[in-house]
């Protein structure tokens, strides 16, 4: 005689809550989109002033250059602004063994050049010199 199950009988457990499968690809589905997302909301303020301090550093390899050079690039001002100015137009030696020769940072823009002269200060006699603090302190 065959024997028949009732389904009302079965062993099978009701299924109640998820897998751990199932959280398992939920949480790195999760994490999938946090990682795309994350760069989003992550402020930027601290790469910005990374980006300004090596902007600061090549611009004072640059004007250290052009004054051993004999280009006197801060001569007649006092405003670090207008010299970094100068410094991306370009100066040229006019006398010397390096004469003709052309000093100049890289094209950077206005906004580049105002967040470099935040970590450059002017001495004295006219040398822009880097400051890693960015305190700001101009003298002349």
């Amino acid at each position: 005689m065959p024997i028949t199950i009732n389904s009302s009988q079965s062993n099978a457990r009701p299924h109640s809550g998820f897998s751990l499968f199932e959280m398992l690809i939920v949480i790195s589905i999760l994490g999938i989109i946090v990682s795309l997302a994350l760069p989003i909301f992550s402020t930027t303020e601290a790469s910005q002033k990374a980006a300004n301090k090596r902007n600061a550093q090549t611009i004072c390899s640059v004007a250290t250059a052009a004054n051993a050079a004999g280009v006197a690039i801060a001569s007649g001002t006092s405003d670090i602004v207008e010299v970094l100015r100068r410094l991306s137009e370009g100066v040229t030696v006019t006398r010397g063994p390096l004469s003709g020769r052309v000093f100049r940072v890289p094209a950077m823009s206005t906004e580049l050049l105002n967040g470099a002269s935040k970590f450059i200060t002017l001495s004295g006699d006219g040398e822009l010199i880097y400051d890693s603090k960015g305190s700001n302190v101009r003298s002349m």
